[in-house]
C-alpha cells in the first residue's frame, strides 16, 4: 500500500511543471530549447496537450513532442500598449499661467510639448525543465 502510494507521489510529481505549461494562454511566447539544438525556438503558444505542444512559428503551425522539449520558457501574452503618451502644456510667464494671455508679444502665449515612452516587456520565466 505504502509503495503505490509513493508511486502516485512520484507520478503526479513528475507530471506538475508540465501542467504548468497546459495552464499558459494562447498566445503567450514561447523560447523552446530541444534536445540536440544549438539555439532556442521562438514560436508562440496556440495549444498545448499532455504529450505535445502546437505552436505558431513565422505564421506557420507546428507541433513538437513534449520529449524533444529540454527547456520551455514562457512570456505572458501581451495586453494593452506598449505605448504610453504624455502631453505638457506650459505659457510663458506666471501673470501669463493665470489670466491665459501675455503682455510681452515677444514671448509664446503657450507652448506644448509630447512625448512617447515605449513600455518594456516582461522576462521570459522558465515553466518546464526535463
Amino acid at each position: 500500500m505504502l509503495t503505490l502510494l509513493l508511486f502516485a507521489a512520484l507520478a503526479s510529481g513528475a507530471e506538475e511543471p508540465w501542467a504548468k505549461v497546459r495552464e499558459l494562454p494562447s498566445g503567450s511566447e514561447l523560447r523552446i530549447y530541444k534536445t540536440g539544438a544549438k539555439s532556442p525556438v521562438l514560436a508562440a503558444l496556440y495549444s498545448a496537450s499532455a504529450g505535445a505542444l502546437v505552436v505558431i512559428v513565422k505564421n506557420a503551425q507546428m507541433s513538437i513532442s513534449k520529449d524533444r522539449i529540454e527547456r520551455l520558457d514562457a512570456r505572458p501574452p501581451q495586453s494593452g500598449s506598449r505605448l504610453s503618451m504624455e502631453t505638457r502644456k506650459t505659457i510663458g510667464t506666471r501673470e501669463a499661467a493665470a489670466t491665459g494671455r501675455v503682455k510681452d508679444s515677444s514671448l509664446p502665449p503657450s507652448s506644448t510639448a509630447g512625448s512617447v515612452k515605449l513600455k518594456s516587456r516582461p522576462g521570459f520565466e522558465t515553466v518546464y525543465r526535463r
